[in-house]
């Protein structure tokens, strides 16, 4: 990333830019004086934009810091006004527990524990069958 260059003060570029423009408007000089004052003006108003646009984007990230800070203060309060409905709705539940009588939290039937798949057994009876199904089939296709 390039450092950041160094910007004139605006209002300096502002008023010498006004001053050139009225030596143009006001004074009589050669054709040759007047470009080099309009090359000059043009020098100056390119500063000038460079500058504003400097000022533009520090003007710009300063409100967005300052949106960043608001927004982060939003927030902690939200999170404060969360904490106390949870502990409000936690003091409630509470109670309507004592009233219900329900102390404790209901206990869980156990569960069956899954019963293992069995392994298919295949005996080598029934390959011998599948491989004489498929061979008779080709073979009954060539007679």
């Amino acid at each position: 990333m390039e450092p950041p260059k160094k910007t004139k003060n605006i209002g300096y570029l502002r008023r010498l830019k006004e001053k050139l423009e009225f030596r143009i408007a006001t004074e009589a000089s050669t054709l040759g004086a007047e470009k080099d004052l309009v090359r000059k003006i043009k020098e100056v108003d390119e500063e000038l934009h460079e500058a504003l646009k400097g000022y533009r984007m520090r003007k710009k990230a300063e409100l967005i810091e300052k949106d960043i800070e608001e927004s982060r203060k939003k927030a902690e309060e939200q999170e404060k006004l969360i904490a106390e409905q949870d502990k409000k709705l936690d003091d409630l539940y509470s109670k309507l527990r004592r009233l219900t009588g329900m102390t404790r939290r209901p206990i869980r039937k156990e569960r069956r524990p899954m019963q293992e798949p069995q392994p298919v057994e295949i005996s080598l009876a029934d390959i011998a069958v599948i491989k004489d199904k498929k061979n008779g089939d080709q073979d009954t296709g060539k007679d």
